[in-house]
């Protein structure tokens, strides 16, 4: 399975287990409420769609069989509504529509998150990594051992993420146009093959990436190494709105303490048990240092010469 893929596995993953643990909770409440025994209350999850229209089909078949079978189960209508446009998706967590949701996006999480009062739940481990860094890559034996060995080379970024980016700014220490050409790729699998096939010198790439290629195919990434490196950030984040009920938090984050064990998601065992999978409680000042840095740097005007960048490539 490519990463970008895998990536949208455990996001289906993440959201499927937020289901569960909402309408087990949404159940008791339901069925202690006798005279709102008849009522079916709704709950919608967001999901923001991706470059690949026949693995977002795929995700969405996934979820909305979990639903079905738990909204059958209990007295509550569970829906998962897909947004195309980003802006529609902010828009509906911001007016309240979108109550819980899976960060895919450090920008729009920097955004959201400490405005609105969203409370962090829950990240993961990955490959027995607690932490993700996105860093500088290129073929061993080329360029020299230095970043000073880039300048004026093609380097590739993911074309929708400002973090990138901002990140490789950060290690370059000036504009990435003004020292090198810059070129997109829709994600991060694209961008290891275009890499690995000499379509570019040098590629931003998030360690989990790499680290999932070697596991799986590990042809593309063999030759590979690291110039740079960003801070750490975390894996996505699983986030909850301040107007979400206290209980149904706690439902959540006792339902994702032992999640590796629940027979429901027994057909996600083995691949948790392969990725060493395991969900834990991130550092709120951790994570709102990625959002400060993320906010000085649009200030600065970064995010403009970003899209400025965009632009031009489109």
């Amino acid at each position: 399975m490519p990463a970008g893929k895998y990536f949208l596995f455990l996001s289906a993953l993440f959201l499927s287990i937020i289901v569960s643990a909402c309408s087990e909770s949404l159940a008791k409440t339901i069925a202690a409420d006798k005279d709102n025994v008849s009522s079916k209350p709704t709950v919608i999850f967001g999901f923001m769609s991706s470059s690949d229209d026949n693995w977002d089909a795929q995700t969405l078949a996934i979820i909305s069989d979990i639903t079905k079978l738990i909204s059958e189960r209990n007295n509550v209508d569970l829906r998962i509504v897909k947004y195309d446009k980003l802006n529609d998706f902010i828009r509906d967590v911001k007016s309240g529509i979108i109550q819980t949701f899976v960060g895919l996006s450090y920008k729009t999480e920097a955004e959201l998150v400490p405005s609105m009062n969203f409370k962090p739940l829950f990240t993961h481990t990955i490959y027995g990594q607690k932490m993700n860094r996105f860093c500088l890559w290129k073929k061993k034996g080329k360029f020299g051992s230095s970043i000073s060995g880039l300048k004026g080379r093609k380097i590739i970024i993911d074309g929708k993420d400002f973090f990138q980016y901002m990140t490789l700014r950060e290690m370059l220490g000036e504009a990435p146009e003004n020292s090198a050409t810059i070129t997109f790729g829709p994600n991060g699998s694209s961008i290891i093959y275009a890499l690995a096939l000499d379509q570019a010198d040098a590629a931003v790439l998030s360690e989990t990436q790499v680290n999932f290629f070697k596991f799986t195919n590990p042809g593309p990434v063999k030759d590979l190494e690291k110039v740079a490196c960003g801070k750490d950030v975390y894996n996505p984040v699983i986030y909850a709105s301040p107007k979400l009920s206290p209980v149904i938090i706690t439902v959540i984050s006792d339902f994702l303490k032992n999640a590796r064990n629940d027979d429901g998601f027994k057909k996600w065992r083995p691949l948790m048990k392969t990725a060493k999978f395991v969900f834990y409680e991130p550092d709120k000042a951790i994570l709102f240092s990625t959002f400060n840095d993320i906010n000085a740097a649009k200030k600065k005007g970064w995010a403009k010469s970003f899209e400025k960048l965009v632009s031009f490539a489109e």
